[in-house]
């Protein structure tokens, strides 16, 4: 299995992780990361139960902010 991600840059980026964790995209390179997620609870909610989550943090990434500050 493998884990297809869009981003702004309009391609298709593949993570061969594919447990439950969060992306950091770098506005400016759009370089992908995986975030180490804290424990991932499984729980119901009002609309069911969820099975899985992703979420995607957006900003820019340390090599991009040590470029800019040169």
């Amino acid at each position: 299995y493998i884990l297809e991600i869009s981003s702004k840059d309009k391609r298709s980026h593949y993570d061969a992780v594919t447990h439950d964790h969060d992306h950091f995209i770098c506005e400016s390179c759009n370089t992908i990361l995986d975030l180490k997620s804290k424990s991932t609870k499984k729980s119901k909610c009002e609309m069911g139960k969820i099975n899985s989550n992703i979420n995607y943090y957006f900003g820019i990434c340390n090599k991009c902010l040590k470029l800019n500050n040169k």
